[in-house]
């Protein structure tokens, strides 16, 4: 019996997602700079490869069935969160293509002209309260489960469409600021001015925060935050996902927007910034992955794409 006549459920359904398209886009772009740009970095040739390997994933994923078993589905459409790590990392490479500058000196100077002061420099000062820097640098250590706390009930209950959607919204969040990093790279103040002394802040996760970012932050990737970009997004999108987590989701997303200034990791306009594509990502991520499903549906020739859209319009 052909497909044709199968009942919907017994098909095998495959083609690309509304996450596979970002991917493609973002890799694409990055990959034409890696060919074609002028500027160099040492071992460019072995990131270049990698970098077309991960593309060409993404470009075979169209072949993969959306509906082959619990973990296969949870690969299908998780596997660009599995990949933030290596994208982060690629940063600090992909923005000496595009230029040799990191314009720290705008930002500064811009926000001495709004703020009349250093935000990031001055906060913690006029809040010395070790129990409140407690808590800010741990919310802020804790953005790096934020995604897989929120990711693996859905694997769990086998809310595949939930994931889908929330891939889809986090990783256009994630690469939107991606993009900026690599054509407007800023350091930050952490690198700018230099760390804050973290013991004369708290006891702890100050300490753990900078231990942290000195093993394992990529240079150029200030403005915008995803740190509060993404945690805005995730708590849009998951106090839809868990009704009952929204006012401890937004506990963290707050808590890392004051944090990122308060320990000096991030310009305040790193932060507004951040709170601008998070807002924008949450909103706008549902919609778009709803809207690109509906056009794989009506397109003639399209692939067999039919996830059910009440998880984004929900």
């Amino acid at each position: 019996m052909s497909d044709r006549g199968k009942p919907e459920k017994a098909r095998s359904r495959s083609g690309y997602l509304p996450a596979d398209f970002l991917m493609l886009a973002y890799l694409g772009l990055s990959g034409v700079l890696l060919i074609f740009s002028p500027l160099t970095f040492p071992g460019r040739m072995t990131y270049t490869a990698v970098h077309f390997a991960l593309l060409s994933v993404v470009i075979l994923s169209r072949f993969v069935p959306i509906d082959g078993g619990a973990l296969l589905g949870f690969l299908r459409r998780g596997y660009p969160l599995l990949a933030l790590p290596l994208l982060y990392t690629s940063l600090r490479y992909l923005n000496r293509l595009a230029t040799t500058d990191y314009f720290d000196g705008f930002i500064v100077n811009l926000e001495q002209a709004i703020f009349g002061c250093q935000p990031s420099q001055g906060f913690h000062l006029a809040l010395p309260w070790p129990p409140l820097a407690e808590f800010l640098h741990l919310v802020y250590v804790g953005y790096l489960v934020l995604i897989p706390v929120v990711a693996i009930p859905l694997v769990l209950r086998r809310r595949e469409d939930d994931l889908a959607v929330f891939t889809t919204s986090v990783m256009g969040t994630f690469l939107s600021c991606y993009t900026i990093f690599i054509f407007f790279p800023v350091r930050g103040p952490y690198h700018y001015f230099g760390p804050i002394d973290p013991a004369q802040q708290g006891w702890v996760f100050p300490q753990v925060a900078h231990w942290i970012l000195n093993g394992g932050s990529s240079a150029g990737s200030a403005f915008p935050s995803s740190h509060v970009a993404v945690a805005t997004c995730i708590w849009l999108i998951g106090r839809r996902l868990y009704p009952r987590w929204g006012w401890a989701l937004l506990l963290v997303a707050g808590g890392i927007l004051l944090a990122t200034v308060y320990g000096g990791f991030h310009y305040a306009l790193d932060a507004l910034a951040g709170l601008g594509f998070g807002i924008a990502g949450g909103l706008a991520g549902p919609s778009f992955h709803g809207w690109i499903l509906r056009r794989q549906r009506t397109s003639a020739g399209a692939p067999a794409v039919v996830e059910e859209e009440r998880a984004a319009a929900s």
